[in-house]
């Protein structure tokens, strides 16, 4: 049940990695091409810590397009980026003037296309699971057939012991 719950999840979260990854990875090359450099003041900081144990940094940032209304944000960061903003009260971002939503920490953008591969990695390997459990399924059924057949004339139950082959025995 578990490989068919892993199999299903992997069928259809492939593909939703994969578009959601094409749309981050034009908008980052639209930011390397057009992004403009701006200085976003750090409203709000948050961390929050998983049952794992596990550390998650948001920055809430605000920022002034040139043109168009100030623009308010939450996003998740590093930890290294979360302590340098937090003093700083600051953090520099790039973001897209012809869409200000879309936007990245840092002087400079850089390509987003994680997604993309980890989409492709459970797509490909949901339809490799699948193609081998249709050979398995197809094997198993041809080891029963052949099983139930007689071959070359040899019939399949066996001849009834004579007394001479007991006395061999």
């Amino acid at each position: 049940m578990k490989r068919i719950l892993f199999l299903v999840a992997a069928l259809i979260g492939g593909p939703i990695l994969i578009i959601g990854g094409i749309g981050e990875y034009k908008d980052s090359k639209q930011l390397q091409a057009h992004g403009k450099t701006i200085t976003a003041q750090v409203t709000d900081a948050k961390e929050s810590v998983s049952r794992k144990g596990r550390h998650k940094y948001y920055l809430t940032i605000q920022f002034q397009p040139e043109q168009g209304a100030s623009q308010t944000a939450t996003s998740q960061v590093s930890s290294d980026r979360f302590s340098r903003a937090v003093t700083e009260k600051a953090i520099g971002i790039i973001y897209l003037p012809s869409n200000p939503k879309v936007f990245q920490f840092g002087d400079t953008a850089h390509t987003e296309y994680i997604s993309i591969v980890i989409g492709s990695v459970l797509l490909v390997g949901a339809l490799g699971f699948m193609g081998f459990l249709w050979i398995a399924r197809r094997s198993s059924k041809r080891g029963l057939s052949a099983s139930t057949h007689e071959p070359m004339g040899i019939p399949a139950t066996p001849a009834p012991v004579t007394n001479d082959q007991q006395k061999v025995a």
